[in-house]
């Protein structure tokens, strides 16, 4: 789940979240399917990674690795480092907790 962070959409998009549906070949610019607000549920919008933020649940709650070692894993939220921008996560499938992802590296599982 990501957030959209620019008003050049118009300010129905603005704080809308959604889910990446594909990223282009530039690895810079992906595809997103809005989920919320209503009116502009089920949208399709292209956007730079740099007017997307990914969205960070709150504990006990699922987040998708997007890179690293453990990428593409599904992991439960066990403690946020506010102050320090990371999270601690626990990967579902091997219960190993891993520390500190950054923020950017994590973003709220939609299954």
């Amino acid at each position: 789940m990501v957030k959209v962070t620019t008003k050049s959409l118009g300010d129905k998009y603005y704080k809308a979240k959604g889910v990446v549906q594909s990223v282009g070949k530039d690895s810079f610019v992906a595809k997103v399917k809005l989920k919320t607000p209503d009116e502009v549920e089920g949208h399709i919008i292209r956007l730079d990674q740099e007017y997307l933020e990914t969205v960070i649940p709150a504990i006990g709650k699922e987040v998708l690795i997007l890179w690293g070692k453990h990428k593409g894993k599904i992991a439960i939220v066990k403690k946020l480092h506010i102050e320090h921008y990371s999270i601690d996560v626990e990967l579902k499938r091997d219960k190993k907790v891993v520390e500190k992802l950054p923020y950017e590296q994590v973003c709220k599982y939609v299954d």
